[in-house]
């Protein structure tokens, strides 16, 4: 069985995490650097909250572990469907 790669979702998932956690950073740090007030927090925060719900909801399975044992799975599914198939 082939360990499968990371699907893109996850890879785009993650970025998105990383550029509103990186967006937080600032805005909390360095504020003078980014625009401020109340929409563009507000923006801020939901787009935050949009992708970490987002990304938790997900079954982001980044270790080799995971993806062998999400493979597996699907396998063991496959042959599910396909025995109740041949009843």
């Amino acid at each position: 069985m082939q360990t499968p790669k990371l699907t893109a979702g996850t890879v785009i998932r993650g970025i998105l995490m990383l550029l509103s956690l990186l967006y937080l950073a600032v805005t909390t740090f360095r504020p003078e650097l980014l625009p401020s007030g109340t929409a563009a927090d507000g923006a801020a925060t939901t787009l935050t909250g949009v992708v970490f719900l987002w990304s938790y909801w997900k079954n982001n399975s980044l270790t080799r572990a995971a993806q062998t044992a999400d493979a597996f799975l699907r396998h063991l599914k496959s042959q599910e469907e396909t025995d109740e198939q041949s009843i």
